[in-house]
Parts: C-alpha cells; sequence; structure tokens
C-alpha cells in the first residue's frame, strides 16, 4: 500500500507541473487568438490612440536634447500617433535655446 501511495505522489510531483504548464500555454494561445480583441476597451477598438508625451524641464541643458533624441527616434510607437511638448519652466541655462534648435529639425 505504501509503495502505491509513493508512486502516486511521485507521479504528481512529475506530471502536476508539465499538465499545468501545457495547459497555461493553450488557454494563453486561445486567449490570444480568439478572446483578445473582444476585451480592448473601447477607445483602442479604433486603433493606436494618438498620444501627448509631455516633458517638464527646467535647467535641463545637460540631457533635454538627449531626451528628446530619444522619444524622436527609440519609442515603441507610431511615429504618426504621438506628440512631444516640453514645457521649459523659466530655465536659466541655454535649455531654451537647446529645444528651438531642435524643434528646427
Amino acid at each position: 500500500m505504501s509503495n502505491i501511495f509513493i508512486y502516486l505522489l511521485l507521479s504528481a510531483l512529475i506530471f502536476y507541473p508539465i499538465i499545468g504548464g501545457i495547459s497555461f500555454l493553450v488557454s494563453g494561445f486561445y486567449y490570444h487568438f480568439f478572446l483578445e480583441k473582444q476585451d480592448r476597451p473601447s477607445y483602442l477598438k479604433g486603433g493606436i490612440p494618438f498620444v501627448t508625451i509631455f516633458v517638464p524641464a527646467h535647467n535641463e541643458k545637460e540631457v533635454i536634447g538627449k531626451t528628446i533624441s530619444y522619444l524622436e527616434t527609440k519609442m515603441n510607437y507610431p511615429t504618426n500617433k504621438y506628440e512631444i511638448l516640453v514645457i521649459d519652466d523659466n530655465s536659466i541655462d541655454k535649455t531654451s535655446n537647446i529645444l528651438e534648435a531642435v524643434q528646427d529639425l
């Protein structure tokens, strides 16, 4: 009797993670291909929304050029679906000059 119990326990310990993993993968694929589009909020049903990215800046001459460059080139979002607005909070360094130069590009 104890051998059967040990065999069942070992079988459960070995096969439970395998069966659980397979069922997780199958249900994940099913959700992705059949149910995910139904669960989208109504504002996403028309496609990717247009967004505005606000960047506050106060004396940021050291990094503002890199920040804007990153937002323009490296973001994982369609470039025609967002705008970047930089709010210069009365900087006393050359932040506004850098922003004007970037804006002209």
